[in-house]
């Protein structure tokens, strides 16, 4: 029998407090509200005048929405975004928890309205019956983590499409040898107990090199014992690489460095 929603309520206005989110509250939610469209996360970027983080909100038409978000909630959401999890969990990871074992789930999250300079958004619980109020950046990193759909009032697409912002996209990725890496940044090596510039992130293996055992969040630190520390010493050490010759890569996850082997022939995006 699945546990009061009140009791669920109250718990994740208590995280909300801990987690400095004002304004997060648990009402019924009304049975009509304005036009909306589903969208995505395109990118996590930095905007070029005030150095802030963005998330870029896409629908199917190519209309965007930039909402600017802190440094906590852009890292969140760009784990997410790569399939990677900490071994601690973020705030985000900790609601989607509360709310799943206490046999709630979060239908939809949606940003709703612009008040002067501020977007507001709120999650939908229980097949809409009710809703909690939330930034637009932990209702959009709540949703990555749950794999719940992202919507936006169909009025703020609008009025954002006729004035795209100057923004820079972050990071940059590379891909070689069945992997996507981006560089190791300060911010991100703190997650994996690494030093900043080490190695490489991977965000994505496929192919020999996945089936040799690489995967999302290891830290590659060599290519055939040419450290890797940089997207070109990542694409040097590749081009070196013969087709169909071995390659031997060094990797390290959760503290452990491991070397494993397989052949370009069979790796995808050699």
């Amino acid at each position: 029998m699945r546990p009061a929603l009140g009791s669920s309520l109250a718990l994740l206005g208590a995280i909300c407090l801990a987690a400095g989110i004002s304004g997060c509250r648990g009402r019924q939610a009304p049975r009509s509200s304005p036009p909306q469209v589903k969208v995505d996360v395109g990118e996590i970027g930095v905007d070029r005048q005030s150095g802030s983080h963005f998330v870029m909100l896409r629908d199917r038409d190519g209309r965007s929405l930039p909402i600017v978000v802190g440094d906590e909630e852009a890292r969140a959401i760009l784990l997410s975004m790569h399939g990677i999890r900490t071994e601690r969990p973020l705030t985000a990871q900790l609601l989607g928890t509360v709310i799943s074992t206490t046999g709630n789930h979060v239908d939809r999250v949606v940003v709703s309205e612009l008040r002067g300079q501020t977007y507001y958004a709120y999650l939908e619980l229980d097949d809409g019956r009710y809703r909690i109020d939330c930034r637009p950046s932990d209702a959009i990193a709540l949703a990555m983590d749950t794999d719940a759909p992202i919507y936006v009032s169909e009025r703020l697409l609008q009025k954002a499409s006729a004035a795209p912002p100057s923004v820079g996209k972050v990071p940059l990725t590379a891909s070689r040898l069945g992997l996507t890496v981006q560089p190791l940044t300060p911010d991100l090596a703190g997650y994996f107990d690494a030093a900043p510039a080490s190695g490489l992130l991977v965000i994505d293996a496929s192919g020999a090199a996945a089936a040799a055992g690489v995967s999302r969040g290891d830290i590659l630190l060599r290519v055939d014992d040419q450290p890797v520390t940089t997207l070109d010493e990542f694409a040097a050490a590749a081009a070196k690489l013969a087709k169909g010759a071995p390659v031997k890569m060094v990797v390290r996850h959760a503290g452990a460095e491991r070397t494993l082997s397989f052949r370009m022939s069979s790796a995808p995006g050699a």
